[in-house]
């Protein structure tokens, strides 16, 4: 359960996030980070019980295209980041649903990452 902390610790912190979107009264904002969250929790919570089990226990290799998974994940979320705040601002709370859903799986990948990373070291 160790493990996990940091799994939960993003779901509940997702959760807070949201809900002071809707205490801000921000409807673009709120809207899109609605649509972002109906998006990423049933894709996180499919693959956090399905990914090992087809996948085999690690599943996940420590790069992706060349890259280190983890430095990937954290220009996925720079770059949802900066697309919703660009999105946000002109108004298109579709698109920036999609890039917020995107800075979410980037998080989503360095917790993946570190997590398998602390898999290995646990078992040497």
């Amino acid at each position: 359960m160790k493990k996990y902390r940091y799994r939960l610790a993003w779901y509940f912190a997702v959760l807070i996030m949201n809900y002071g979107f809707l205490l801000t009264g921000a409807k673009v904002l709120y809207l899109a980070s609605l649509s972002a969250l109906s998006y990423y929790l049933p894709a996180s919570i499919f693959w956090f019980f399905a990914g090992p089990w087809l996948f085999g226990y690690r599943f996940r290799t420590g790069f992706a295209f060349g890259i280190r998974a983890e430095r990937l994940g954290f220009f996925i979320i720079d770059i949802g980041i900066l697309a919703a705040v660009l999105f946000l601002l002109q108004g298109n709370d579709k698109l920036a649903a999609i890039a917020i859903f995107a800075a979410m799986c980037g998080v989503e990948d360095v917790i993946w990452a570190r997590e398998s990373r602390s898999y290995l070291f646990r078992r040497r």
